[in-house]
């Protein structure tokens, strides 16, 4: 998909244009737009697997188009040893310390978009747990949270939550 973009300048009309491998993902009529490369995309639906729970903080920029915010995916960071909770993953400075020595060494041009949590064989809920976790680590207005079954097929919104219309994705492969 490539979308164009006119932004107006003193010097007249400049375009812009979307980079080519990415996906619009979530609802366009509904909040800011969401886009993800297809090589983050690929890198959070892996072929194979052993992990049940699985969780990532994903990397790339916001950034104006037209009055519509964006908030482009172009990377993201396997958290390979994060424990969980039940059903929350659990953020400690352990984990912090690893994301951030990662972003130092390997996306030193993009900051923390938000974050997603595979958990295969269960469809993807915003309980008030996760929300919470969401809110408490990655409050920005503008933080995404993917909530994902790398089992399943659909794309849909969630029902009510406090995070911003649109902010939060369930995927289902």
């Amino acid at each position: 998909m490539i979308e164009i973009i006119r932004e107006e300048s003193r010097d007249g009309a400049e375009k812009k244009a979307l980079p080519k491998d990415i996906k619009q993902i979530g609802r366009p009529d509904i909040g800011d737009r969401i886009y993800v490369e297809d090589e983050a995309y690929r890198f959070l639906h892996p072929v194979e697997s052993e992990s049940e729970k699985t969780a990532y903080v994903l990397l790339g920029r916001f950034e104006n188009y037209t009055g519509k915010q964006c908030t482009f995916v172009e990377a993201a960071i396997l958290l390979p040893e994060m424990d969980f909770d039940g059903e929350i993953p659990v953020w400690n400075d352990h984990t912090w310390a690893y994301i951030y020595r990662q972003l130092r060494h390997e996306y030193d041009s993009m900051v923390i978009v938000g974050w997603a949590m595979d958990n295969k064989g269960e469809f993807p809920n915003l309980t008030g747990r996760i929300e919470k976790l969401h809110q408490n680590h990655f409050g920005g207005e503008r933080q995404v949270l993917f909530l994902m079954d790398t089992g399943g097929g659909i794309l849909r919104q969630p029902e009510r939550t406090s995070v911003p219309e649109g902010r939060v994705l369930h995927i289902l492969r």
